[in-house]
């Protein structure tokens, strides 16, 4: 929940000029590591429970013998979450 006194100083940021706001970003600076870490963790831990979600709703579609039709929609789910997870163990391009 944000307060008042928080809208108060983001409306006063607000009327800055763009060179003090970039100082007044800069003295605030980033988040902890062990903040980033958590946030990090959080996001790969949904994007798990979203492959591990449809895996199960397919096995289970498949098993009960169900109409697949939604099964093009959970593919791409799964294919998506799957090449998030891929994606943050590949090298990055601009690290050489």
């Amino acid at each position: 929940m944000v307060t008042q006194a928080a809208r108060d100083v983001i409306a006063q940021a607000e009327r800055l000029p763009p060179d003090e706001r970039a100082m007044v970003v800069a003295a605030i600076g980033s988040p902890r590591q062990e903040v980033s870490d958590r946030i990090w963790q959080w996001v790969v831990a949904a994007f798990l429970a979203i492959m591990l979600a449809v895996v199960a709703t397919l096995i289970a579609a498949f098993l009960l013998r169900n109409s697949l039709a939604g099964i093009e929609a959970l593919t791409a789910i799964f294919t998506a979450a799957l090449g998030f997870i891929a994606g943050l163990f590949a090298p990055s391009p601009a690290t050489k």
